[in-house]
């Protein structure tokens, strides 16, 4: 449902660090094969990134944190998004109880 949504809403890229709580959601973009999965080196970056991509293009992004400092990590990027007004959506996701 979320990857369905964020098609619809003209998102072409997620960036993000992939594991734990994402899993899920990089199958669901491997499936849905209209949207791809940048791989960044750290989730700050991933927010930035989506940040700049919605600033040159005017098209909302998305990134993606894991649980934890995952979150934290994304704040930087999504202020600086939040300053310039650029649409990005942040998806922070948590490790399911049964994956503890």
């Amino acid at each position: 449902m979320l990857i369905d949504t964020a098609v619809r809403a003209g998102v072409e890229r997620v960036y993000g660090v992939i594991g734990d709580s994402l899993n899920p959601i990089g199958d669901a973009i491997r499936r849905n094969g209209k949207l791809r999965w940048i791989h960044v080196r750290h989730e700050e970056v991933g927010a930035f990134a989506a940040g700049a991509e919605a600033q040159l293009t005017g098209r909302v992004t998305m990134c993606a944190g894991s649980a934890g400092p995952g979150h934290v990590h994304l704040l930087n990027g999504l202020y600086d998004a939040n300053r310039t007004r650029a649409p990005v959506f942040a998806r922070p996701l948590r490790v399911r109880e049964r994956q503890r």
